[in-house]
């Protein structure tokens, strides 16, 4: 099991970007109840040492700097349960 992360140390990992990992806080599902890793799998591996095959990390590149272009959401909508329900404990 993976424990949940603390806002401390999301600000660490996160800097800036914490207001958006905060920005998931819900009455009842605040960030504090989740791990990093629900945040971004990657999070313990430094810049260029992922472990992704080339097109892989350029890919997630592209869509990190345009987040929700090309998600099947943005065409099909409602995002349905699975997609409606991703920020929920499970």
């Amino acid at each position: 099991m993976v424990e949940p992360t603390t806002r401390e140390e999301y600000r660490k990992l996160f800097g800036e970007r914490f207001e958006a990992v905060a920005a998931l806080d819900v009455p009842g599902n605040e960030v504090t109840m989740v791990s990093k890793y629900f945040v971004d799998n990657l999070v313990d591996f430094k810049p260029d040492e992922e472990p992704l095959r080339p097109e892989a990390a350029k890919l997630l590149r592209e869509r990190a700097a345009n987040p929700g272009k090309g998600m099947p959401s943005s065409r099909c909508l409602p995002g349905g349960v699975p997609w409606a329900t991703l920020v929920a404990p499970r």
